[in-house]
């Protein structure tokens, strides 16, 4: 597991994590194992990737339904 002891190695792990979310659309999210302000700020960033996903999701779905009305 990425997270060590330190914070900055904790950030700089978290920093890499999100830019492979990015990269993945959304599909990774970031290991919590801490109740600490890490911890804290990983449970909201999580909340937010989920809900991103969710957005992308139901704009796909609005399209697909918008073909099919189209045709």
């Amino acid at each position: 597991i990425c997270f060590s002891n330190s914070f900055a190695k904790r950030i700089q792990c978290m920093n890499k994590i999100l830019a492979d979310t990015v990269k993945n659309q959304f599909s990774v999210t970031l290991p919590n194992l801490y109740q600490d302000e890490i911890g804290e700020l990983t449970t909201v960033i999580n909340k937010i990737i989920l809900e991103t996903k969710q957005l992308i999701n139901d704009v796909y779905e609005s399209k697909l339904k918008e073909r099919e009305y189209a045709e």
